[in-house]
């Protein structure tokens, strides 16, 4: 996952994932997430790559995402 989403660096980037989520493993998502910041860290921007981790299953995460939208068109105005 990390060779993909690291294309769009230093762009910002945040990931949304379930810490229960039973397709796909946080664990999975916390080694895409590490190997992220140094892409992000190497392009100078390491602030620009988050995780959220929810609390639950994998399902969408409204407080995990939308703040982050929301920035990222308050950027472009």
């Amino acid at each position: 996952m990390s060779d993909i989403a690291g294309l769009i660096a230093p762009r910002p980037l945040r990931m949304v994932h379930g810490v229960e989520d039973a397709i796909y493993p946080i664990a999975e998502t916390r080694k895409a997430f590490a190997a992220l910041q140094e892409i992000y860290s190497v392009a100078g921007k390491p602030g620009n790559v988050e995780l959220f981790e929810g609390p639950e299953g994998h399902k969408y995460y409204h407080e995990g995402s939308w703040p982050f939208i929301k920035a990222s068109f308050d950027r472009i105005r």
